[in-house]
């Protein structure tokens, strides 16, 4: 499928998240986030074309090494903590200029870079430290105390979403404004 669309990425923002399967939210939490701000951007998601328009973004999210094309050339790429997927080839589908999003502890992912030939700005995120109130997830952000409706898995990768949700346009305050309202699909 990917394939077939590189004619339409062309004149678009190719924005790649790397998540890793079924139970990764980040998609979803990353389109919440932009709907509620007023952005809308075209998708594909585990192969299908949800929207294609005349949206600046295309937001393509990839769950396994066989999905990844070179040919993409990721403008802006996020990797989530659970992603299993090989670090050379996120590392070969970058745009010089790009921006690369990763989680702090992907030592792998950190030498592949060091042998990168091509300039892109690379971007470590770690974590939220949060805490459970009153049966409810609570992280620890900038802006103070933020409650969230979303398995402890999606947190670890909240700032990684937020930092890719900002190259995007949407500022912190309001992504974390549109994040408390974010319920997860069931």
């Amino acid at each position: 499928m990917i394939h077939q669309l590189e004619g339409a990425l062309e004149n678009k923002t190719r924005v790649v998240l790397y998540t890793g399967g079924e139970n990764n939210l980040s998609l979803d939490i990353l389109l919440h986030t932009l709907k509620h701000a007023g952005k809308f951007v075209d998708v594909v998601s585990k192969g299908v074309a949800h929207t294609l328009g005349n949206n600046d973004f295309i937001i393509i999210e990839i769950c396994s090494n066989t999905d990844i094309s070179p040919t993409i050339q990721s403008n802006i790429a996020f990797v989530s903590t659970g992603a299993d997927i090989d670090n050379a080839a996120i590392v070969n589908s970058m745009a010089s200029g790009g921006v690369l999003i990763y989680p702090n502890d992907r030592d792998a992912l950190k030498t592949a870079l060091s042998q990168s030939s091509v300039f892109f700005r690379k971007i470590e995120f770690m974590p939220p430290s949060y805490k459970i109130k009153d049966g409810r997830y609570t992280i620890n952000t900038d802006l103070g105390e933020i409650p969230v409706n979303m398995p402890d898995n999606c947190i670890r990768d909240i700032e990684g979403i937020r930092l890719t949700a900002q190259q995007l346009g949407i500022m912190e305050d309001e992504f974390y404004e549109n994040l408390i309202s974010y319920l997860p699909v069931s």
